[in-house]
């Protein structure tokens, strides 16, 4: 099942677009115009997690805090980031898939 994005600019002259895939993201993102002609720079970030824990988890796992070594990790409160990511991140369901959104 494919699924259909929506990404609306936030300058409102600025005309928003469908996507389904990254490609197609970065090509219509990199077009994009608003009404004085200047590029609007809109980042999404999208995680297909069940849960904003599980983006902690995997944020980790891929070393984004950095090198955590094995004595430490036991130790790493995955809940409290999970949290935090909750600042920036939403959760939102689409075609019976959980994803891990933020825009900006």
């Amino acid at each position: 099942m494919q699924v259909t994005l929506y990404a609306q600019p936030y300058d409102i002259t600025a005309m928003g677009y469908s996507f389904s895939d990254i490609e197609g993201y970065r090509t219509k993102a990199s077009a994009l115009r608003n009404a004085a002609g200047d590029p609007d720079d809109l980042d999404i970030d999208i995680y297909w997690v069940e849960c904003l824990r599980a983006l902690a988890e995997r944020f980790l796992e891929n070393g984004y805090f950095g090198s955590i070594p094995d004595a430490l990790s036991a130790y790493i409160d995955t809940d409290a980031i999970a949290r935090d990511l909750a600042m920036d991140f939403a959760m939102i369901d689409i075609a019976g898939a959980r994803l891990a959104y933020r825009a900006g």
